[in-house]
């Protein structure tokens, strides 16, 4: 565990994850207390956007701190039945979460997301029900990356992601496998209008599936997201 006293920076740093400023006064706290290692790493991954691109001495100082000190910092986070962490650090700390099935994460959910500055979640397996209760949890809108893998939305029911005012931070939405569609379509062309027209995600930037959409589908989705990933065409 880190140093007695890292509480309050913890908390601050779940509260707002996109925030470095907290991050590097967490991180200069560290040093201060006795875990220099922790406080280089956290400073270097926070310092990757203003890095060259291909290997250098940072990355190279940065791997150097992950072997040594990873299975220490892992058991920093709570083991919770239906809860996988996915075990790659970004600005210093995990950040993404997979539930097995979406109760998992509303009945743990106040616990997992003061343990790390979680802002990329994967939902797995989750009927409509389900989803309608965790998109109105407050802890949804740190979320910048969103995965819907194996989900149950049936037609017309997409409005659930599309119209969900605690999206507003999000960036990335990817589903696959959607299930409710007939032979693995990932969107009608009036739920991607919704998508395009929703004033409901502000920030989306990609939007990705592993399924079919149609030309009229991608058209629709292009005049306002920078990226659109599927699996193929369809022509009716």
């Amino acid at each position: 565990m880190p140093p007695p006293g890292y509480e309050p920076f913890l908390r601050a740093i779940c509260a707002d994850p996109e925030d470095d400023t907290v991050r590097l006064a967490y991180a200069d706290w560290l040093d201060e207390n006795g875990d220099p290692d922790r406080a280089e790493f956290i400073r270097l991954q926070v310092a990757v956007p203003l890095r060259p691109k291909g290997p250098d001495d940072s990355s190279a100082r940065e791997a150097i701190l992950w072997r040594g000190n990873v299975s220490r910092w892992n058991q920093e986070v709570p083991t919770v039945k239906g809860i996988d962490w996915t075990w790659e650090y970004r600005r210093g700390f995990l950040f993404q979460i997979s539930a097995v099935a979406g109760k998992w994460l509303l009945e743990h959910r106040a616990l997992l997301f003061a343990s790390a500055p979680i802002h990329s979640l994967v939902i797995n397996d989750a009927g409509q029900g389900t989803l309608e209760k965790v998109f109105v949890v407050p802890e949804i809108g740190q979320l910048s990356q969103l995965s819907l893998r194996n989900c149950r939305i049936s037609p017309g029911f997409f409005r659930v992601v599309s119209a969900c005012p605690q999206l507003h931070n999000l960036r990335e939405l990817r589903f696959d496998h959607r299930h409710g569609l007939p032979h693995r379509q990932s969107l009608t062309d009036a739920e991607a209008r919704e998508l395009a027209e929703t004033p409901m995600l502000p920030r989306l930037e990609v939007v990705s599936t592993d399924g079919w959409i149609s030309e009229d589908a991608e058209r629709l989705l292009l005049r306002r997201f920078k990226t659109v990933r599927f699996g193929r065409w369809y022509r009716p």
